[in-house]
């Protein structure tokens, strides 16, 4: 864990496709799956360890809305670990993506246009939330959780979901 280094992708003003791919698989199967399985463990010290790394070393933004999901481990492991503003950080920064994100799909929803690929983003989002909505319960984040909340109702008035 102590020789990963990325350059400067924590604060680039710019990915290109594949990078920003990468640091989003980074997040899902290397610092993510990583913090879970340690946390699966009892290794919470070790978990909070790899999910700093993640926060410390990924990008600041989001670029795809499979981010949201992509960082639902290292999001839980900063909680569990006890990081919890750390972790409040990059919920409020997906959340803000996936809220954005999902009033653009709506309305493209609602206009008809012939959507493909759009709904693999839908069906993240949706994801996004409920997992979230699993991790800030646990932690007891209250604030976010009430967010959470409310965009899940959005979402099922919108889409008619469960």
């Amino acid at each position: 864990m102590h020789k990963y280094n990325w350059g400067n992708i924590k604060n680039a003003t710019y990915l290109d496709t594949d990078s920003f791919r990468f640091s989003s698989m980074y997040a899902r199967d290397i610092f993510g799956k990583t913090a879970r399985l340690l946390l699966e463990n009892g290794k919470v010290k070790q978990a909070g360890q790899v999910a700093r790394k993640a926060y410390d070393q990924l990008p600041n933004r989001v670029y795809s809305m499979s981010d949201a999901i992509n960082y639902a481990d290292i999001i839980d492991s900063l909680y569990r670990s006890g990081q919890s503003q750390l972790a409040g950080n990059v919920v409020d920064r997906n959340l803000n993506f996936v809220a954005q994100n999902m009033e653009y799909l709506h309305q493209l929803v609602r206009d008809k246009k012939n959507l493909s690929f759009e709904w693999n983003d839908i069906q993240m989002a949706l994801d996004s939330v409920d997992r979230y909505q699993t991790i800030l319960l646990a932690a007891n984040d209250g604030k976010r959780l009430e967010r959470v909340e409310g965009l899940r109702k959005q979402y099922q008035e919108w889409y008619g979901i469960e």
